[in-house]
């Protein structure tokens, strides 16, 4: 989403008018993304077919009432100005001015971060839970005396935990201590994860649009596209045809991200880049999908609300006035932290939302 636009004054122009109109032109720009990033999340957001197509309309009426007022407001701009011609008069004319924004720097911003972290898989050859092979592994081996780095430990499928360093040096130590110990060699299989190629999700194509002719448009309409390796990964139905999720190689995606709009047939279509973040609907935790869920006490019935973090009813038909994120709280009780408790465990918000973000963004590879 577009931060604040920077504005700039000439002899010309000392009334600002025209830098007004920017300025709402900006605020209308920021609206349509703002309206295409809430689309594509309630898309993800698990809620059934009426209640996110009540909560499209509602994000539709309040992206009109926008629009609607910055028009009123650049009417009365030029009225009071001496120079009132200069102000578009209708919304079409508005968002037909160039907007000056720095989107590139945001969406830019968690993948240099992310860019710096590095991982290692440890993985059971037998069955053994994953906080089993935490233990192992940490009896085992010291960072310190190996005088390495760890961002983090995370718990994963089939017993086994991901490793993550702000070095792949950090990494290839890793890798060669545990190949020196003979209780890890024999029992885990060690390897660096296969980074994913990076992927945007495009909004609202038109409904009868192939996935053949999706790609030949992308390629032929979008010059960063020209010659990248585009594979299309699936596509599922939107209120205003379908969104498709498109993955492609590190040096496209670094140049189509910064554009604001990807060229298809007649129009300009909103996109952004596509983060996949797993999370159980039983239990609330990431990484796995309520059908592998291993919490016995939650696996009948309809587990934790994601909202209230009280089990025994699901997030749709919560009736809590004041909702209370369950990964938060058990991470203040475990770590002594203060995050926020009031918001949903799926919110955007959300601490805890945050770091599983930052670490799907280390599995991706942005190139060099």
């Amino acid at each position: 989403m577009s931060t604040d636009q920077s504005r700039s004054h000439d002899a010309d122009n000392e009334d600002g008018t025209e830098d007004e109109a920017f300025e709402v032109s900006g605020i209308l720009q920021r609206a349509l993304d703002t309206e295409n990033d809430l689309q594509g999340s309630i898309a993800f957001s698990g809620a059934t077919k009426n209640k996110q197509d009540e909560m499209r309309a509602q994000v539709k009426i309040l992206v009109k009432l926008i629009m609607e007022q910055q028009v009123m407001i650049t009417h009365m701009m030029g009225r009071l100005s001496s120079q009132g011609e200069r102000v578009p008069t209708s919304y079409a004319d508005i968002i037909k001015t160039p907007v000056k924004t720095t989107r590139v720097q945001d969406r830019s911003r968690s993948r240099s971060k992310a860019r710096r972290v590095h991982n290692v898989l440890v993985v059971p050859k037998k069955e053994q839970t994953s906080v089993e092979t935490r233990k192992l592994i940490q009896a085992k081996v010291s960072p310190s005396k190996l005088n390495i780095k760890v961002n983090s430990l995370k718990s994963i499928n089939k017993g086994g935990i991901i490793i993550s360093t702000p070095s792949n040096d950090d990494i290839e130590k890793l890798i060669e201590e545990f190949s020196k110990i003979d209780d890890i060699r024999q029992n885990f299989d060690i390897r660096k994860p296969k980074l994913l190629d990076p992927s945007i999700i495009i909004f609202n194509v038109e409904e009868t649009v192939t996935k053949e002719e999706l790609l030949e448009g992308l390629r032929d309409q979008n010059e960063e596209l020209s010659s990248a390796n585009l594979q299309v990964r699936t596509s599922f139905k939107s209120r205003l045809g379908r969104n498709w999720i498109v993955s492609m190689d590190p040096a496209a995606f670094g140049e189509i991200i910064k554009k604001s709009k990807i060229n298809f047939n007649w129009n300009r279509l909103g996109f952004k880049e596509n983060v996949r973040i797993v999370q159980c609907l039983k239990c609330a935790k990431y990484g796995h999908i309520a059908i592998n869920c291993k919490n016995e006490d939650l696996r009948e019935g309809p587990g934790l609300c994601l909202r209230c973090g009280i089990k025994g009813h699901k997030e749709r038909d919560c009736d809590k006035d004041v909702p209370n994120c369950v990964n938060c709280m058990n991470h203040n009780l475990k770590f002594k932290t203060t995050h926020d408790l009031k918001h949903s465990a799926r919110d955007n918000c959300c601490k805890i939302r945050e770091k599983e973000l930052e670490f799907q963004y280390t599995r991706i590879n942005y190139g060099p």
